[in-house]
């Protein structure tokens, strides 16, 4: 078998290495993101992620506070390629911020009006590039 290298190839500075780390050390775990409701608490949940995703710069700051405070559960659902990582931020938003599981917030989010989906997408993409943008040059999860 033989193997061609090019010496003057070089990774593009965004090629990012997935992270791995224990489950306990995520924070959405810690916060109940992948917990079942309780019995008599899955529609009043449902209802408090729905008015909260609606209110998108309140929806939005949090995001924001997940970026910042999430730092395990962050650099692997920011590095999995199979995830969404919109869908995973809006829903660990709505968990930092009210402690609802995420198969709640799928229930709320497809109750919002369109426009508000496309604004919260828009508020997460923007999350993402920032924190994607910040992590470059950090040796742990960047080719550099």
């Amino acid at each position: 078998m033989e193997m061609i290298v090019g010496s003057n190839l070089k990774m593009a500075k965004t090629l990012i290495d997935r992270y791995f780390c224990h489950y306990e050390k995520l924070e959405e775990y810690k916060f109940g993101m992948w917990r079942r409701s309780k019995a008599g608490e899955f529609d009043r949940n449902v209802s408090d992620a729905r008015s909260f995703m609606m209110d998108v710069d309140r929806f939005s700051r949090s995001m924001s506070e997940v970026c910042d405070e999430w730092v395990n559960s962050c650099k692997v659902n920011f590095t999995t390629p199979s995830i969404n990582p919109v869908a995973w931020l809006g829903q660990a938003a709505v968990c930092h911020a009210l402690c609802v599981p995420e198969s709640c917030t799928r229930a709320a989010w497809v109750q919002l009006p369109f426009e508000i989906q496309e604004r919260a997408n828009a508020s997460a993409e923007g999350h993402i590039a920032e924190w994607m943008a910040d992590q470059i040059g950090q040796g742990e999860l960047f080719n550099v």
